[in-house]
Parts: C-alpha cells; structure tokens; sequence
C-alpha cells in the first residue's frame, strides 16, 4: 500500500469495525506488503490472489487441508520480507 490515503482509509475501517465489534473482512489482497499491512492492523479474514486464485468448488477442500501459515511464511523468506506478526 504505497499510497498513504489508502493506507489511512485501511486502518480507519479495521479501527472502526474492531470498536463496534464487527469482523474485518479485507478482499483483494494480491501481494505480501498488502497481507502484512493487514495482519500488523489485527485484519481478522483477508481473501484475494495472494492467498488464493480462483478454484473449482471441488478443490476447496483439499485447499483448506492443506492451506497454512508456513506457506506465507516460505514466501516471505524467498522474498527476504518480514512477515508481521
């Protein structure tokens, strides 16, 4: 998220949801600066490429099965990023 408005906009809303109670939901998240802003503002459920490409309905539970953190986690050290926490 290099643009600072958009930056600010995120975190109003993740601040927002999370003082009424309401779970964040954040869509489109493509890239690993993205899931890192979000998992270090307490993001509760992200979705979009970057975690998943679209999928046959018959794949998605052999995804979940398998889907974890130390995927993102591999990622991140080809990258050389940290991985928020």
């Amino acid at each position: 998220m290099g643009n600072p408005d958009a930056a600010a906009i995120v975190a109003a809303v993740i601040g927002l949801s999370q003082s009424l109670g309401i779970q964040v939901v954040a869509e489109g998240v493509e890239t690993l600066e993205q899931w890192n802003i979000l998992q270090h503002k307490k993001c509760d459920v992200a979705q979009g490429y970057f975690i998943a490409k679209a999928m046959n309905n018959a794949r998605v539970p052999d995804f979940i099965r398998s889907w974890s953190l130390d995927r993102i986690s591999s990622m991140t050290l080809q990258s050389g990023r940290q991985l928020a926490s």
